[in-house]
């Protein structure tokens, strides 16, 4: 399954992910998350393995909008 999603914030053990410019040496980046909250919708998501591609990584810095490809194994 595939979420696209404009305007991400999330938090993964109590660390906010807040940045104009990102830069990743791997391919993919893998976060273990045990509890994984959105604010929009007051959605808990609770996952093992979030994986996304850096390349599908856009960072709007006048924005500040982020917009990425999650994708759930």
């Amino acid at each position: 399954m595939s979420l696209r999603a404009g305007n991400l914030n999330f938090r993964a053990g109590g660390v906010s992910l807040k940045a104009a410019n990102l830069n990743f040496r791997a391919s993919y980046v893998s976060l273990e998350a045990a509890d994984l909250n959105s604010r929009a919708g007051g959605v808990s998501l609770r996952v093992s393995n979030l994986y996304f591609r850096a390349d599908n990584l856009i960072l709007d810095e006048s924005e500040k909008n982020i917009t990425l490809t999650v994708l759930f194994k």
